[in-house]
């Protein structure tokens, strides 16, 4: 018996129980939700456990990258959290950057 995909009121996608990635709903999770389904990642940068925040902060982008390659979060949804990183132009983020859990 396989369990009942939630699908889309708007496209009729069928992406689980988040709908990031189809058009209809494109730009509508906030930082706070993509983090949320992260946090279902370990990090792969300070091994922090699913659930767990990596820092008292926010979480490291590893594991926004994690959940990215996992299917937790999708590319739009990645996008915005690059997004929200916006480094100086003389600055550089890493795995290690802590993005700001609670940041809109």
């Amino acid at each position: 018996m396989t369990a009942a995909r939630w699908q889309c009121p708007g496209c009729g996608c069928e992406n689980g129980s988040v709908c990031g990635s189809c058009p209809c709903h494109a730009g509508e999770r906030t930082l706070a939700a993509i983090t949320a389904d992260a946090m279902l990642a370990s990090c792969g940068w300070c091994w922090g456990g699913w659930g767990q925040p990596c820092d008292a902060d926010g979480v490291h982008l590893a594991r926004f990258a994690r959940a990215r390659r996992r299917g937790l979060i999708s590319e739009t949804d990645m996008a915005a959290v690059l997004g929200a990183v916006a480094p100086d132009p003389e600055d550089v983020f890493t795995p290690g950057t802590v993005i700001l859990a609670g940041a809109a």
